[in-house]
């Protein structure tokens, strides 16, 4: 896993709360450049995704003692690099921005019901990385390419979670 690095506040306001996060993932760490490695035919895969800084911000309102309501939102660049048309159609972590919505609904002192709602906006990389991805002093080629002319991948996500949260 890559390491984090966040900052956040937070402020209470009695019944409304905010929070606001900034936070780098160092990406190049795990997914960086001719890597991750792997022992499978002696090939790197070359990820080479960037770092990445998101910002989060969450506000929560208790709308009286048993129902809270929460909104969130969640931005940051792609890590992933384009033009290595292999990786990202196999890794298509192309997803910049997440909004969620959430409430949570007391049913007795010890248990509650929990609802969430997380959409991400859809987002679409295209690239080519053409030639042979093996060296070759017959074919002139240098060894870069991975035989994709041409690609397009989109990506959209859309979750709902229910549960069920008890205190003992």
């Amino acid at each position: 896993l890559p390491t984090t690095t966040t900052l956040g506040i937070g402020l209470d306001f009695g019944s409304f709360k905010i929070a606001l996060d900034l936070q780098q993932i160092k990406w190049s760490e795990t997914f960086g450049e001719n890597m991750p490695i792997s022992t499978y035919a002696n090939y790197n895969m070359n990820m080479n995704w960037k770092d990445q800084m998101v910002t989060k911000l969450g506000f929560a309102w208790d709308l009286n003692e048993d129902l809270q309501l929460r909104f969130g939102y969640n931005t940051g660049g792609s890590p992933v690099d384009t033009t290595r048309s292999f990786e990202t159609i196999l890794f298509p972590a192309i997803v910049e921005t997440h909004t969620t919505l959430g409430a949570s609904y007391k049913i007795s002192d010890k248990n509650q019901i929990d609802i969430g709602y997380m959409t991400a906006t859809e987002a679409t990389a295209k690239g080519s990385t053409p030639g042979t991805p093996f060296a070759s002093t017959i074919m002139g080629t240098a060894g870069h390419g991975q035989m994709i002319d041409g690609y397009e991948t989109s990506v959209s996500i859309s979750s709902l979670e229910i549960g069920i949260t008890s205190y003992f």
